[in-house]
């Protein structure tokens, strides 16, 4: 439960403040991982389960099997709740950001909840169902994740706001679907760099002191 709020959180916080393009890559290659690491676990997980092995740990093959234990139903449920997850984090954070006025605290810990529920809600139906235990380990995975989106959206807000705080950098306006659009990336990074051209024209052009400019040797006085 808490390992993945603080990867959620963490593209939370590339969106909010580095842009589409860094958020997009780093979540196509937690996705990634996540896929890799369920592949591998699946494989041990097979060999172990044949019997004969214990490895380097002192236990039975069955029981070291089942710490590796990993279904191929629960290795899609647990790839497709990833994928979801961050681009619902995202897009629930953004329809947040153009139609509510509510802080800033509020709204990631909203964008995370309705995040983390959705997770459950496809983990566990996806690996899970239609089992007897389903219900109680939704209600388990709901009452953890409810806590982790407070936990980790109060920290995104106290890092944004008071320990690294960016007042000079204004919001850049965004579409709520704007994450799913590949053509917005190269949109927003032409307004970033118009952005960025202004801020440094203006302070050149308020400049009251001199400017002395070396090129090619020679010296001009500005």
């Amino acid at each position: 439960v808490s390992i993945f709020p603080s990867l959620l959180s963490l593209a939370l916080l590339l969106y909010v403040r580095s842009g589409l393009a860094e958020t997009r890559l780093y979540i196509l290659t937690i996705v990634g991982v996540t896929l890799v690491w369920s592949a591998v676990s699946w494989i041990v997980w097979l060999a172990l389960s044949g019997g004969g092995v214990a490895l380097w740990i002192d236990l039975p093959a069955g029981d070291l099997a089942e710490v590796f234990r990993v279904t191929p139903r629960s290795m899609v449920a647990s790839g497709l709740a990833t994928l979801v997850d961050f681009f619902l984090l995202l897009i629930s954070w953004q329809w947040l950001e153009n139609h509510s006025r509510l802080p800033f605290a509020v709204r990631a810990v909203l964008a995370l909840a309705v995040t983390l529920w959705a997770d459950a809600f496809i983990f566990v139906y996806g690996a899970f169902w239609p089992a007897d235990m389903v219900p109680a380990l939704l209600k388990g995975h709901l009452a953890g994740k409810t806590a982790a989106a407070v936990v980790y959206g109060l920290l995104v807000a106290v890092y944004v706001k008071w320990i690294e705080p960016a007042a000079d950098v204004e919001p850049v306006p965004r579409g709520t679907l704007e994450i799913l659009r590949y053509q917005e990336t190269i949109r927003e990074t032409r307004r970033e760099l118009a952005t960025t051209q202004q801020r440094y024209r203006n302070l050149f052009d308020n400049i009251v002191d001199a400017v002395i400019v070396l090129a090619g040797g020679r010296i001009f006085a500005l």
